[in-house]
């Protein structure tokens, strides 16, 4: 049988692992039959292999369509600086009245006795602990500290921060026509979705 594409040579029969692409993914598809073109180079699949050749492609078509459509669960990491929908129960001014800015020190008690001055407020992570664990767990989460499950202290224009991002979060999830992403990042909207 001649060549379909240069009509030039005659076809050669051989099984072959054949490369195919769907969607940026590729695959190889294994031990198939083949007639090559030893002129130009054209593949065309054995009658008779045709329909396996399809079950194939219609598999791996159908993996890459199922992990391109599974939500994305996103990691620690990924969180931070990011609202969930577990945090939508928190009322960022409530937490703020607990929480007041006086309540934030620009100084720090060393071992010894002496007190130094910092740079930016904070407030230890005791007096925000001693409010609510699961808000203290949840700044931390927002901030994204790996290593423990709560920074050792919140300076203040991160816990301002936390408390705005709150805010808009809840306004975004506030309209009725609003629905919870499948990873639960709330705000920001459709950055990690």
């Amino acid at each position: 049988m001649k060549c379909l594409d240069c009509l030039q040579a005659e076809l050669q029969t051989e099984i072959r692992d054949v490369p195919y692409g769907y969607k940026d993914q590729t695959t190889v598809i294994r031990n198939m039959h083949v007639h090559h073109c030893l002129a130009c180079g054209a593949e065309y699949v054995a009658p008779g292999y045709v329909s396996q050749w399809m079950a194939q492609m219609a598999l791996f078509r159908a993996s890459v369509d199922a992990r391109n459509s599974a939500p994305h669960v996103p990691d620690r990491g990924e969180l931070k600086n990011t609202i969930i929908v577990e945090w939508l129960d928190f009322d960022p001014d409530q937490l703020a009245a607990d929480v007041p800015v006086e309540t934030f020190s620009r100084e720090r008690r060393q071992r010894d006795g002496t007190i130094e001055r910092v740079e930016h407020p904070y407030v230890s992570l005791q007096a925000l602990r001693a409010y609510n664990e699961r808000v203290c767990q949840a700044f931390g989460w927002y901030k994204g500290d790996h290593a423990t499950d709560v920074p050792d202290h919140v300076y203040l224009s991160d816990w301002r921060s936390f408390l705005d991002d709150l805010r808009k979060a809840r306004t975004i999830a506030s309209d009725p026509y609003w629905e919870a992403p499948a990873n639960g990042v709330v705000y920001p909207p459709n950055e990690r979705n």
